[in-house]
């Protein structure tokens, strides 16, 4: 086989891989984590740090521009008095498989409310790695940054 066209195959064959669509486990895995998304952002508005906990792991962190430092689940829930958020809004939410159990979400997040007295950044982009645990997905790392609307 001449090799301009064994070229030619891998190409083809590169092309398809990457255009397969996601599989069936995929779109399982993306619903389950967008699901616990939800979940943890109520969580926040309601200020329930035992849930907060329950999706964070137990070496997770959470690193925020109004925060001002990585907080482990315990730091974020003993902070929760002094943050209000009134509305909590995701945008262009993309989770894409790492591996087995583990998956990269980033988003748009749109805020209004205060913590400690000061607003909250209007947009957020956030980017997190979540883990498959035996009870569910959980948050390993979250990090915010501050950015212009999308």
């Amino acid at each position: 086989m001449n090799l301009r066209l064994l070229a030619f195959l891998k190409a083809i064959v590169l092309a398809l891989v990457l255009a397969w669509p996601a599989s069936a486990s995929d779109a399982e895995m993306v619903a389950e984590v967008e699901a616990t998304l939800e979940t943890l952002k109520k969580a926040f508005v309601d200020r329930d740090g035992a849930t907060i906990k329950q999706i964070m792991t137990e070496d997770g962190l959470l690193i925020t521009p109004y925060y001002h430092a990585a907080m482990t689940p315990d730091e974020v829930a003993a902070n929760l008095s002094t943050l209000l958020i009134e509305s909590h809004a995701s945008h262009q939410v993309n989770v894409r498989p790492l591996g087995p159990g583990r998956s990269l979400m980033t988003l748009y997040t749109s805020f209004e409310g205060t913590y400690d007295g000061r607003p909250l950044p209007r947009w957020v982009f956030s980017s997190a790695v979540w883990v498959r645990r035996d009870d569910g997905w959980r948050v390993e790392l979250y990090q915010e940054t501050v950015v212009d609307a999308p």
